[in-house]
C-alpha cells in the first residue's frame, strides 16, 4: 500500500500529463492494438509508461495489469496494481471534460481484497480514493429525490431483446446519462451525483474496479453478473461483466424489475 500523499500525487501528476499531451494533435495517432484487441493512442501509451515508472519509484514491487502492455511485473511480491491509464479517450479527443486515470492495488482479485484505490478526473482534477479505513470524495454525498441513471450499452454487443430491458429501466428514472467515462460512473454513485450505474451489455473490469471499490466503501449496492455478494467474487479484469452499481437497495431492487 503507497502513502495516502504519495497515492494522490501519482494521480495528480498523471493529470498534469494529460493536460500537456493535449497541446499536441499526435497524442490521439493509433500506433498499435493492445493485448484486449483494442486500438492504442499514443496518449494511452505515454500515460501507461508513466504510471508504471512513479509506481515503480514509489518502491511497488508487484505486477500491474494495465490495458496496453497486459502484465509488468516489477517484482516478486504477491501484490497487484490494475491501472487504467486514460478510460475515455473518445472524450479526451473531443475535449468533452469527463475522462479519468484509476489505479486500485490489492492483494488478490475480489473487491474485498483491494486495499487502495484511486480516481481521477483528468479535465476537472475531482479525485475519489478509498482505503482499508479512508474514504475521501471530491464533494460530500448529497441525497435527491430525483432519479438518475447512467446505463452502458455497447454497441458491438447489443440484441434486439435488449431494446424492451432498456425501454422498461428507462421508464423507471426521471433522467438517463451515458457519459462515456467508465472508471467514473461508480463514483458518481457513490458521491449521489446519479442513482445508479448499469452495464447491461458488460463492461471491461479493468476499467471499473477502482471505481466499484469506491462505491463499495461508500456503502452503495453492488451486483456483478446477478451476485449480489460483489465483495467476494473473483475478478477476472480481462473480462467483460454485466454489472450494476446502485445508491440503495430499493434502488437495486427496482432496476432488477425492470430488466428482468
Amino acid at each position: 500500500m503507497l502513502e495516502y500523499r504519495d497515492f494522490i500525487n501519482i494521480l495528480k501528476e498523471a493529470q498534469e500529463l494529460f493536460m500537456h499531451r493535449l497541446k499536441f494533435e499526435d497524442s490521439f495517432e493509433e500506433v498499435k492494438v493492445n493485448v484486449y484487441g483494442d486500438k492504442t493512442l499514443r496518449i494511452d501509451l505515454d500515460m501507461e509508461d508513466f504510471l508504471i515508472e512513479r509506481l515503480r519509484d514509489e518502491g511497488f514491487k508487484g505486477t500491474i495489469i494495465c490495458e496496453e502492455r497486459g502484465e509488468v511485473k516489477l517484482g516478486d511480491e504477491k501484490l497487484y496494481a490494475i491501472i487504467d491509464p486514460l478510460d475515455g479517450s473518445f472524450n479526451a479527443r473531443q475535449r468533452i471534460p469527463y475522462c479519468a486515470t484509476a489505479i486500485a492495488i490489492c492483494k488478490d482479485f475480489r473487491l474485498s481484497d483491494i486495499i487502495q484505490a484511486g480516481v481521477i478526473n483528468l479535465f476537472t482534477g475531482d479525485i475519489f480514493y478509498a482505503d482499508i479505513q479512508l474514504l475521501k470524495l471530491p464533494y460530500t454525498p448529497r441525497k435527491s429525490d430525483i432519479r438518475v441513471v447512467e446505463v452502458h450499452l455497447s454497441r458491438k454487443l447489443a440484441r434486439p431483446d435488449l431494446t424492451q430491458k432498456l425501454t422498461r429501466l428507462l421508464n423507471e428514472f426521471k433522467v438517463y446519462r451515458w457519459m462515456g467515462a467508465i472508471a467514473l460512473s461508480p463514483c458518481m454513485v457513490a458521491c449521489n451525483s446519479i442513482s445508479a450505474f448499469v452495464s447491461i451489455t458488460g463492461c471491461r473490469l479493468l476499467d471499473i474496479v477502482p471505481g466499484l471499490f469506491i462505491a463499495y466503501k461508500a456503502g452503495k449496492s453492488i451486483l456483478i453478473e446477478g451476485n449480489s455478494r460483489a465483495k467476494d467474487i473473483r475478478l477476472d479484469v480481462k473480462k467483460r461483466v454485466k454489472c450494476i452499481v446502485a445508491s440503495n437497495e430499493r434502488i437495486l431492487k427496482l432496476i432488477l424489475q425492470a430488466i428482468h
